[in-house]
């Protein structure tokens, strides 16, 4: 028998609405087994679908299983699982698939909370939003690619996420990397520890990120919007 669930289609990380990153949630998910969250994801083909659940820590409220159209992720908790720089062999295979010289690239480090986030800093924005990159040689890659804005700009960073080996060949916004990379960037005197970065402008959205970094934690924000409400049959 067929099961109505509530669905919302939820834009984040932009105050304009159809300007972010669309993330599909499912908000009654129980009962969903993990093929059947493989398949409704697969669907609505966006770069996130979030399967609300009951909790099994008594302590939370709820919990969550994220889909990409291809894969599960794991949940992106701010602390890195993997850091350090990248080994060279690497940084050189990146910068072909980017198409920029190995010079381009002034800085690097695995910024990895989860989904396993390669990061790149370029000399800027502008160099960042001209890439036109080709990851077929490096299918699995999962890159971050940040440059900053000039000075007296209103944000700190653009920043660009090339995730080609889980179906989704530029994510629009993207909190995860986000999260990481200002570990990074604040850990190493290249940020603030407050500050704000742009991500989707290369695909005309106006993403913007919230960074704040409070004693041992960052912070990730931005603005919400529900674009979408409904229901599911499965």
């Amino acid at each position: 028998m067929s099961q109505h669930r509530r669905f919302a289609q939820v834009d984040v990380f932009s105050a304009v609405p159809f300007r972010g990153n669309p993330v599909a949630v499912i908000l009654d998910a129980d009962g969903l087994d993990e093929t059947q969250m493989a398949r409704i994801a697969n669907w609505t083909n966006l770069s996130e679908t979030t399967f609300v659940l009951p909790p099994e820590d008594p302590a939370a409220d709820y919990r969550l299983r994220i889909f990409t159209p291809h894969q599960e992720l794991p949940f992106a908790a701010p602390d890195r699982l993997r850091t350090g720089a990248l080994d060279e062999s690497y940084v050189a295979e990146i910068a072909t698939a980017l198409g920029v010289d190995r010079d381009d690239i002034l800085g690097h480090q695995w910024a990895d909370n989860g989904p396993g986030w390669a990061a790149v800093r370029l000399a800027g924005a502008e160099q960042v939003l001209a890439l036109n990159p080709d990851f077929s040689a490096i299918p699995d890659a999962k890159i971050g690619v940040l440059g900053a804005h000039p000075e007296g700009a209103d944000h700190e960073y653009e920043i660009r996420a090339f995730v080609p080996g889980v179906g989704v060949a530029e994510d629009p916004v993207t909190g995860s990397l986000n999260a990481s990379v200002a570990q990074w960037l604040i850990g190493e005197g290249h940020a603030p520890n407050s500050y704000t970065a742009t991500q989707g402008t290369a695909l005309g959205r106006s993403g913007i990120v919230s960074i704040a970094a409070e004693d041992d934690e960052i912070w990730v924000g931005g603005a919400t919007s529900i674009c979408i409400r409904g229901t599911v049959h499965t």
